[in-house]
């Protein structure tokens, strides 16, 4: 079933963690990896200013070039407008709407930020990205495998 429906569960995930002096402020999971999609989850400590040119340029380049995806999909409850302000500010498109998706009853908003209008993968992201390797002398980010 797993081949013929090409989709690795839950089970199977990347994660990315996000530090600032030694504590941990905000984490990426990709998991759901169907065909040429992959679903992203964003946490943060809720700091305004948590992720990096750099992080930005990490975290997309990992699902676009390492998991080679055309598209990364995001769900967001209808209701959390500050998650949804934050998926659109980083470049998500609105893709469609899960009415009564959620066990309370509110809708889900499906996302999604396809490879081609990703502007994290070049320019100033991808530059601050090999400035940071470079600084901390590591040979390339250190990425799930």
């Amino acid at each position: 079933m797993r081949e013929r429906l090409d989709c690795r569960p839950f089970k199977e995930y990347a994660a990315i963690g996000i530090e600032d002096d030694g504590e941990l402020i905000g984490g990426i999971i990709f998991d759901s990896k169907w065909g040429a999609s992959i679903q992203m989850h964003v946490a943060s400590n809720g700091s305004r200013h948590w992720m990096t040119a750099a992080g930005l340029a990490a975290c997309f380049g990992y699902a676009f070039n390492q998991e080679k995806v055309n598209i990364i999909v995001g769900l967001v409850r209808a209701d959390n407008i500050e998650a949804r302000r934050f998926d659109e500010h980083l470049g998500f498109k609105q893709c469609g709407q899960l009415p009564l998706a959620c066990t309370d009853g509110t809708d889900l908003i499906v996302y999604g930020m396809r490879k081609s209008d990703c502007r994290y993968l070049q320019g100033k992201y991808h530059a601050e990205l090999i400035a940071e390797l470079r600084d901390s002398g590591s040979s390339g980010p250190r990425l799930p495998t």
